[in-house]
């Protein structure tokens, strides 16, 4: 259950973003606690296997996965990206019980590029758990990106 490039049709108002933001979040805007860490809901990404395809001989990004990294800039329009090295927690809400985690990391951290931190290299923990969704509606990412010291 990944989200189409139909689904994303016509550009939304800035308006219509904060109200869907705050339905899909049950909150308004990013939880931003004095800078030492951001909360963040997302949809349920796509897999890492259906997120690159070849056209002219060159791999880019599919029209899913482009969509979904469109979707989590909208949603977080106002954040404020870290510029050091940040944890990365990351609480798979699944669907369905198939299908693992690990498929859908690297989407999400492409799509939290530029919007919780500046690029994805500036990872240096990553906390990843698997839980199950109450219906496949509820399907989503909660995220907290911390900043990171050594040795904790």
């Amino acid at each position: 259950m990944g989200f189409k490039s139909s689904d994303f049709a016509p550009r939304p108002s800035r308006k219509q973003i904060a109200e869907l933001g705050a339905i899909r979040r049950g909150e308004r805007g990013p939880v931003d606690a004095g800078r030492g860490e951001m909360r963040f809901t997302l949809p349920w990404p796509p897999q890492v296997n259906n997120c690159y395809t070849v056209a002219r001989g060159r791999k880019i990004l599919s029209t899913e996965a482009r969509a979904y990294k469109v979707w989590a800039r909208c949603l977080h329009v106002d954040a404020n990206p870290f510029r050091g090295p940040v944890e990365l927690e990351l609480h798979f809400y699944r669907p369905t019980k198939q299908g693992d985690v690990s498929n859908r990391i690297k989407v999400v951290e492409d799509a939290l590029s530029g919007v919780a931190f500046d690029d994805d290299c500036q990872v240096e923990s990553l906390i990843a758990k698997r839980h199950e969704a109450s219906s496949p509606e509820l399907a989503r990412v909660e995220v907290r990106v911390r900043s990171y010291a050594e040795g904790i």
